[in-house]
């Protein structure tokens, strides 16, 4: 019974209460950590890789992705996503990445019609 306790008690992501939405962290230096998440929990949805989204923003591990759409952002895989018009990583801005046709190839490298890209970083070939 105590060790179900335990597990249950270091669970990490989103948690939605209906009320509010919250990031929970876990490490053996500071234990359990939560905090706010300025999200919509009403529409909020959380989704693989630490992201989230609500009608309005995008999240990685509870932090607002600027410039991200909350309507149109999906996860890609391997901590990509995107957005109608962008592509980040690890919730990051790919600068000049097409979301159209970006495609994962494997974790930290994508490509589009255009490049690959090794995390943020275009590796024109």
């Amino acid at each position: 019974m105590c060790l179900v306790l335990n597990l249950s008690s270091c669970t990490v992501g989103y948690k939605n209460d209906g009320k509010e939405v919250t990031w929970h962290t876990w490490n053996e230096g500071n234990g359990h950590n939560s905090r706010k998440v300025a999200a919509d929990p009403n529409s909020f949805e959380a989704l693989e890789d630490d992201y989230g989204r609500d009608a309005v923003h995008a999240f990685y591990e509870g932090d607002i992705i600027e410039g991200a759409d909350g309507s149109s952002f999906k996860t890609l895989g391997n901590w990509y996503a995107s957005d109608d018009k962008h592509v980040y990583i690890s919730g990051n801005l790919i600068k000049g990445a097409d979301a159209s046709s970006f495609k994962v190839h494997r974790y930290r490298l994508g490509e589009d019609k255009n490049d690959f890209y090794n995390d943020t970083t275009r590796s024109q070939y």
